[in-house]
């Protein structure tokens, strides 16, 4: 086969390369899991960003993706140091190849021959008389999106990567998991919530760093714009974080409300869709202040970013007593 393209959807969540990848591989079946899980959101201290719980393990958690991981040292045996091949056998066989490369030597990346960047990139085809992959990531100004490199950009982007953390060097094999089910979990998402809510970790897990949880995390947003008042831009990515993350409330709130876990009576869609278009006016009042670094916006950003906080706050301990009394009314018929 001289070409050939896998599967890829726009995706709802993309602030992140490997939030890009999984919901642009999924299929429907796994939006109950999503539901389930996408509330709670961490600030982590050494990587210096905003991110969902969990990060660095929702593709490999995702039980609608399969995924399989490799070490370096089997390219240099196996393939004969050319990462091309191992690629292009992956393809054939209907995976998805997640690795890390130096977008020093990818055209598209605005680091192209200007610094050192390692990053993550999905890579979803290719075509042998262009010789070229078509590769997803976060190339566009932040923005995910699909496009074409040259296999010399690839192999020469993936060997320039050196570090002593074998996630940077190892290769990811990505397939969708036909064989797979579920389903909406009420108690995991009331849970979710409340710990989102309290600033409190949902898991027992290992961390390598130190993390601030749910509305503490938040705290350094409001402490990046006092330093921003010195001329320095802002990250917007933070802000782009939590606008996607009431796209997925509103989401998820249309589903309760379709399976009738949430009364048809209540108004928490509308107050969610007006949450979400204020999230999306402070992220890019953001956008606007870095292009300007105008201090009035910056002040508007703060005052925008106070209030509608405290609005998601109310609105979401409002939600948690009416997930919670639905719960309890479904325990009571069983």
């Amino acid at each position: 086969m001289s070409k050939k393209n896998l599967f890829m959807r726009t995706p709802e969540v993309s602030t992140y390369t490997s939030y890009g990848c999984l919901f642009s591989i999924m299929d429907d079946r796994l939006w109950p899991w999503i539901y389930n899980n996408f509330i709670q959101i961490t600030y982590a201290h050494t990587w210096g960003i905003f991110a969902f719980e969990n990060h660095v393990r929702l593709l490999s958690n995702c039980p609608g993706i399969s995924y399989y991981e490799i070490p370096r040292i089997v390219v240099d045996y196996k393939w004969d140091k050319k990462i091309k091949n191992l690629i292009i056998e992956a393809l054939e066989m209907d995976y998805y190849v997640y690795i890390y490369v130096d977008r020093y030597y990818i055209k598209q990346s605005s680091s192209y021959q200007k610094y050192c960047s390692p990053h993550e990139v999905l890579i979803c085809g290719y075509d042998l008389s262009k010789r070229t992959f078509t590769i997803a990531d976060n190339l566009e100004n932040g923005k995910f999106i699909v496009t074409e490199c040259t296999f010399d950009e690839v192999e020469k982007g993936y060997w320039a990567i050196k570090s002593k953390y074998d996630f940077m060097t190892n290769i990811r094999y990505l397939k969708q998991n036909k064989e797979y089910t579920c389903h909406i979990n009420l108690p995991q998402i009331i849970l979710n919530i409340d710990n989102y809510l309290l600033s409190k970790k949902n898991y027992d897990l290992i961390q390598d760093q130190e993390f601030d949880y749910g509305f503490d995390a938040y705290h350094r947003l409001f402490a990046d714009i006092l330093n921003a008042e010195k001329s320095f831009e802002l990250d917007w990515r933070g802000f782009h974080l939590l606008y996607e993350h009431k796209i997925l409330m509103e989401m998820r709130i249309k589903y309760l409300l379709d399976i009738e876990v949430i009364s048809c009576s209540s108004n928490f869609l509308e107050a969610i869709t007006k949450l979400k278009n204020d999230f999306l006016v402070l992220r890019n009042l953001v956008i606007k202040y870095n292009l300007t670094l105008d201090r009035n916006i910056l002040e508007r950003i703060k005052g925008n970013l106070e209030d509608s906080l405290n609005r998601e706050r109310s609105y979401l301990f409002d939600l948690l007593n009416d997930l919670k009394q639905n719960l309890e009314k479904e325990h009571s018929v069983l």
